[in-house]
């Protein structure tokens, strides 16, 4: 049924074409807004990924951040009240690399997950333009034939 469908807009498409000196100007037209909006939709997917990556590394790290300082809040306070200066400077040096070793840590793993997501979006425009590659030589073929009628 699909193909009778198709076989009809195809006929229907030729006698319009026949009549219509600019159709294949036409058609090249119609592909490349087509192949505009498939390239369109794909960055928006890539930026959507990324972006998603990129939203839950900042999440984590601010709740990271936010651990550590009430970690030296509390730690400020436990001090100020034993009233151990020498025990402190210790602590608290060690408690601030601890702190920003983990956010590198965040920030390195945000960094991998954009790069991955970035990469794997790549490689799937790169199999669609593969594609689309394939098609355009098939069109072009298609269209040669089709002025041969025509010229004759």
């Amino acid at each position: 049924m699909a193909a009778n469908a198709t076989q009809n807009a195809e006929r229907e498409g030729q006698g319009e074409r026949r009549e219509d000196p600019n159709w294949e100007d036409r058609d090249m037209a119609r592909w490349a807004l087509d192949e505009a909006s498939e390239r369109t939709s794909h960055n928006l997917d890539v930026v959507g990924h990324a972006s998603g990556a990129m939203f839950n590394g900042m999440q984590e790290m601010v709740r990271e951040v936010t651990t550590w300082q009430a970690e030296m809040f509390r730690h400020t306070l436990e001090t100020a009240i034993g009233n151990m200066q020498g025990v402190y400077a210790g602590r608290s040096l060690q408690r601030s690399f601890d702190g920003v070793r983990r956010i590198g840590e965040i920030l390195i793993r945000m960094a991998d997950e954009g790069r991955q997501a970035a990469e794997m979006a790549e490689r799937g425009r790169e199999s669609a333009d593969r594609g689309r590659r394939g098609e355009t030589e098939d069109r072009q073929r298609n269209a040669r034939g089709h002025r041969g009628p025509r010229a004759a």
